[in-house]
């Protein structure tokens, strides 16, 4: 089960944000990629403490949904909606030039990797406090599954 914090991950995630482009096709949902990139960035910032987000977090989410979504190794459903914060049509932020949002995310990615500054208080809005390794597994696992969204 791979996480942000396994040798050569991150790089992985970089190289593959790199072939996400504006025209890429997606396979499912509804983000366009620009949205995809706005998404990650702000959904990272959300862990951060960076952003605020209203909780939605109950027993089943800390019990059930983390367990099944970080210590299972099952890939992530298709078309599940994504929280106000961080839906590019909702609170999130709106894609603005693709090239520096592509950039800030990348940023985010490696800001959030380093743990600087720690994040205190930050909770995910439905699983509620994460441990370093879940930190990394949930890290890893967003990205990928919108980098897949785009075949990437």
């Amino acid at each position: 089960m791979r996480t942000l914090d396994d040798p050569g991950c991150l790089e992985e995630l970089e190289r593959r944000l790199t072939g996400l482009e504006p025209a890429s096709k997606r396979r499912w949902g509804r983000m366009t990629p620009h949205q995809a990139v706005c998404h990650l960035s702000d959904a990272y910032r959300v862990l951060m403490g960076l952003k605020p987000a209203e909780s939605v977090e109950n027993w089943m989410g800390r019990n059930v949904l983390r367990v099944l979504a970080l210590h299972v190794p099952l890939r992530w459903p298709q078309g599940v909606k994504t929280g106000y914060a961080s839906d590019p049509e909702g609170g999130g932020t709106r894609p603005s030039v693709f090239v520096r949002d592509s950039e800030e995310l990348r940023w985010l990615l490696r800001r959030y990797v380093s743990g600087q500054p720690a994040y205190p208080g930050a909770r995910h809005p439905m699983m509620g406090e994460l441990s370093r390794w879940e930190r990394m597994r949930w890290g890893y696992l967003h990205a990928d599954h919108h980098l897949r969204q785009f075949g990437l």
